[in-house]
């Protein structure tokens, strides 16, 4: 599975999308709660690393597109709460969380049970985009090299991509003004 950098800049990415154009203290705060509802679903992670039984906890039920929907609708009705948009906030964390178990999904390891609680199925695609952390080699073994190299190039690959669509987007706004 994908390690926590991919997953974090997965969420990155969703809340520069999403966050606006402008460089701004509202651009950054989306930008953070992307990158931490993308990473919410590893939280099962935090009772195997105590126990030193990893395998057991994590990658289990939290793993779920439908799990998603408790912290986007936490999201959204918090964000009301105080006065946001609860269709963007509901949207963002839900997105992010989603992208972190699909990202999973496309990695190498034991699939994710994308349907908990309806299906226990575990669900991995046949083509394996992600070597992922092996864990079980221990802090500083050479696999960890192979892992951020791959990771490194799909986070260029999608950094390339948001570029590419807010020049896009601005250009459509220039376009729209100009007429």
């Amino acid at each position: 599975m994908p390690s926590p950098l991919i997953h974090t800049a997965a969420g990155l990415a969703l809340g520069g999308v999403m966050g606006g154009r402008a460089l701004s203290w509202r651009l950054l705060f989306v930008l953070g709660a992307g990158g931490f509802a993308a990473m919410l679903p590893d939280l099962d992670a935090l009772p195997g690393f105590v126990t030193g039984d990893l395998h057991t906890y994590h990658n289990q039920w939290s793993h779920s597109l439908i799990v998603g929907l408790g912290p986007a609708l936490v999201a959204g009705v918090v964000a009301h709460a105080v006065g946001a948009r609860f269709r963007f906030w509901f949207l963002l964390f839900l997105l992010g969380y989603g992208s972190h178990v699909l990202l999973d999904a496309f990695g190498l390891g034991r699939g994710v049970m994308l349907f908990w609680p309806l299906s226990t199925v575990r669900v991995q695609s046949p083509l394996a985009a992600f070597y992922g952390v092996k864990w079980s080699a221990g802090l500083w073994s050479l696999h960890h090299l192979v892992t951020l190299a791959n990771e490194l190039l799909f986070i260029v690959s999608l950094i390339v991509l948001i570029l590419s669509i807010r020049r896009r987007g601005a250009a459509r706004a220039r376009r729209f003004q100009g007429q």
